[in-house]
């Protein structure tokens, strides 16, 4: 639906012996646990996503976290992160989508901003970048974007470094 693009071209990338992802799904139960705990619906695109990679890529966009069980904490640190760092604050409706793992910087989209919603980010000491992306599967396509044009240049495993 939202990711189909992402989801094809990742299957793509994945065929190369030298990239070690797989996609491992969240559980539409642990899904809705975690709308409980943060108060909020997810958007539909977020939940795609969830149920394709909710638990992890093993290695894909390794340089964030964002297991679904790791969500909450997410939550609490980027609004900590936010508040020590501004005067602003993270949007009510706000949900990290990825957290930078230096503990820097994080991804966020806002559950009011409809089914498919712009991704945004928060980096300490610069503030917010608004409309980084158009929607989560633009963000996805630019890391596998990235890997891609690794592959055309390395003859080793693409395992990110940063």
């Amino acid at each position: 639906m939202y990711l189909d693009d992402a989801k094809a071209q990742f299957e793509q990338l994945c065929q190369n012996e030298r990239i070690p992802f797989e996609a491992r799904p969240a559980s539409e139960a642990e899904i809705q646990n975690a709308e409980q705990q943060l108060r909020i619906r997810f958007p539909i695109a977020y939940r795609e996503f969830l149920l394709w990679m909710g638990n992890g890529g093993h290695h894909f966009l390794d340089h964030f976290v964002f297991s679904i069980s790791r969500l909450p904490l997410n939550q609490i640190d980027a609004r900590e992160l936010v508040e020590d760092d501004t005067s602003e604050t993270l949007p009510e409706d706000a949900i990290v989508l990825f957290w930078g793992n230096q503990g820097y910087y994080f991804k966020f989209i806002c559950a009011s901003d409809g089914d498919n919603p712009r991704v945004h980010e928060f980096y300490e000491g610069e503030g917010f970048t608004w409309n980084q992306f158009e929607n989560i599967e633009a963000l996805l396509l630019n890391g596998i974007e990235w890997y891609e044009e690794r592959l055309k240049s390395s003859n080793s495993p693409i395992v990110w470094q940063g």
